[in-house]
């Protein structure tokens, strides 16, 4: 996913989102955003792996163990670095000690790449950011029937009053469920030429 998001954000098509998105990815003063809690997952995970090996130093069972995880398609979001375990210890045949020491490493660089990448979307380079739609808009109960998420109902809305100002709006969307499956329903009560599963951007 965070691939796929990067093409989008790296495009040179215009791209516009809300500010309904904005808080969403961000937080407000009541929660944090997805972004932040994604970002403290994949955190934790390398402090988890650190914390491991430097008990145990056992890259074997580690390995085995993050491999197991990806495999399971209900546990992928609890092993978002189980390629980054298996890249280092074939690239270190086997030793701990140079595979903590990547692994630090790799953990310093996400870091900041991570605070380089939310800086610049905060600071909206690149991308549009219009006002969220009111909560009683006239759509809200017709998405509402196809839509089970309230939040996405709303991310719908904006992306249809953004698309009366800016022709042959793309919609462009990871929630392959809630949206995806269902754009054949949905794509007519918008104001929006396409919706398109991120993946196949």
């Amino acid at each position: 996913m965070a691939e796929a998001s990067q093409r989008v954000i790296n495009s040179p098509e215009e791209k516009h989102s809300s500010h309904t998105v904005y808080h969403e990815c961000f937080g407000n003063t009541v929660k944090n955003g997805r972004f932040d809690e994604i970002q403290d997952e994949i955190s934790d995970e390398f402090f988890r792996a650190l914390d491991y090996l430097q008990r145990e130093k056992d890259i074997e069972y580690l390995r085995l163990y993050a491999q197991s995880l990806k495999e399971n398609s209900d546990n992928k979001k609890n092993c978002r670095i189980c390629d980054i375990i298996e890249e280092i210890n074939s690239e270190n045949s086997g030793d701990i000690e140079l595979i903590m020491q990547d692994l630090r490493s790799l953990a310093r660089e996400y870091e900041i790449e991570y605070n380089k990448r939310k800086k610049d979307v905060m600071a909206h380079k690149g991308i549009d950011f219009h006002p969220s739609a009111s909560n009683d808009h006239p759509l809200c109960s017709t998405l509402a029937s196809h839509v089970a998420n309230q939040a996405d109902v709303h991310i719908l809305i904006d992306a249809h009053e953004v698309g009366k100002k800016i022709s042959s709006l793309v919609f462009i969307t990871g929630d392959y469920d809630d949206i995806v499956k269902k754009k054949d329903a949905i794509l007519p009560l918008l104001n929006i030429s396409r919706i398109q599963g991120i993946f196949s951007f």
